[in-house]
């Protein structure tokens, strides 16, 4: 996991999509496709990630980190489903 910058607080096959999620402390979640390998999005959360999970049902990320919020990501394009602030 060489695009992560600093330590990986989380990773996660996702239960909906052929997909695996990696969190790192640096900020970002990097998703991949699991048979290939290839990167396929990439997020930035803005502040550390401490937790980052896979929606039971749905190909989305739910992440909190240092900085307080607590974002959801559609891991198939990187947009922002919801922010709680």
């Amino acid at each position: 996991l060489t695009e992560h910058k600093q330590s990986v607080e989380a990773a996660q096959f996702c239960k909906v999509l052929d997909l695996v999620m990696t969190a790192s402390s640096d900020g970002t979640i990097f998703v991949s496709d699991v048979t290939t390998g290839a990167l396929r999005t990439r997020v930035e959360h803005g502040g550390a990630i401490t937790r980052a999970l896979w929606h039971p049902k749905a190909p989305a990320i739910v992440a909190t980190g240092t900085d307080t919020l607590v974002m959801v990501w559609d891991a198939r394009n990187g947009n922002v489903v919801r922010e709680f602030k």
